[in-house]
């Protein structure tokens, strides 16, 4: 199994785009799958500056419907005819971010709501035997307080986000039991719970953003609930890469805690598992 980011906030290589965004590029069994799709053509730039090919992506996952996961679509699905999309029954909501009395729309094109490419899922969805998507976890220890920025408007009105829009991918080979995530809005921890139920088995590595930053004023959580959370994550086996939403402050806190466990994965580099 391989993993290439090719959007994350920062880059390993001066020739390579970077963003507030995420795109993975996974190898796995023969075959090329894209999760996430970062704000825009960005993530198909680099991939031409990687010599990595998108026109061959089997399929596609967008993690949740924010612009810097989802802003990249309408580009994936010009340059790749026929690979399906697999998105959440609510990535099409009326997502808001805010800041004082200002809201911002950080959603997806609605123009692309309909397109039949699009394969609309929710809950525990298996694609095949190494790939399993799942939405839904109901945990809500250590909740990251930058959520309270993000909202969605619906019949309801305007109200923070439960982030019902947000699903994750399990890989599977051998032994490895991979869980990627986008931006782990639901939190990390409860996260990994509910993938080793559904795994049947215990993750042995995650990968993503974990949500430890808030983007709109660009600070970390607070450092005694990342301590809080890295501990947490030391006591389990599973090695970990983050990125994006994570924040480089909050890395940095992780780091000191879980050493060799955890390791940063920027723009252009590239894991085997």
């Amino acid at each position: 199994m391989k993993i290439t980011t090719l959007i994350d906030n920062v880059s390993n290589q001066r020739k390579l785009l970077h963003q507030h965004g995420l795109s993975f590029l996974i190898e796995l069994g023969g075959r090329r799958i894209l999760f996430d799709f970062g704000e825009d053509d960005s993530f198909q730039r680099n991939a031409d500056r990687l010599n990595e090919s998108l026109d061959d992506v089997e399929f596609a996952v967008l993690s949740h419907g924010h612009f810097d996961h989802g802003g990249g679509l309408a580009t994936f699905l010009e340059i790749n005819e026929t690979a399906p999309v697999y998105i959440q029954r609510k990535a099409f909501g009326q997502y808001y971010s805010k800041l004082a009395f200002m809201k911002k729309y950080i959603g997806l094109d609605q123009s692309l709501k309909n397109n039949q490419r699009l394969i609309k899922v929710g809950g525990k969805q298996v694609i095949d035997e190494q790939l399993t998507l799942f939405s839904g976890v109901s945990g809500r220890e250590f909740l990251s307080p930058s959520n309270a920025s993000l909202l969605v408007q619906d019949e309801n009105g305007l109200r923070p986000d439960p982030f019902e829009h947000e699903q994750y991918l399990i890989l599977t080979e051998g032994e490895n039991t991979v869980l990627v995530t986008g931006c782990a809005h639901k939190g990390i921890i409860n996260i990994l719970e509910a993938a080793d139920k559904i795994a049947g088995r215990p993750i042995t590595h995650a990968i993503g953003g974990f949500h430890l930053m808030n983007p709109v004023i660009g600070k970390s959580i607070d450092t005694q609930l990342v301590d809080e959370i890295a501990y947490r994550l030391s006591n389990r086996s599973t090695r970990y890469w983050t990125c994006h939403c994570t924040g480089l402050n909050a890395f940095g806190r992780l780091l000191s805690v879980l050493d060799n466990q955890i390791a940063y994965l920027s723009t252009g580099m590239t894991i085997e598992i």
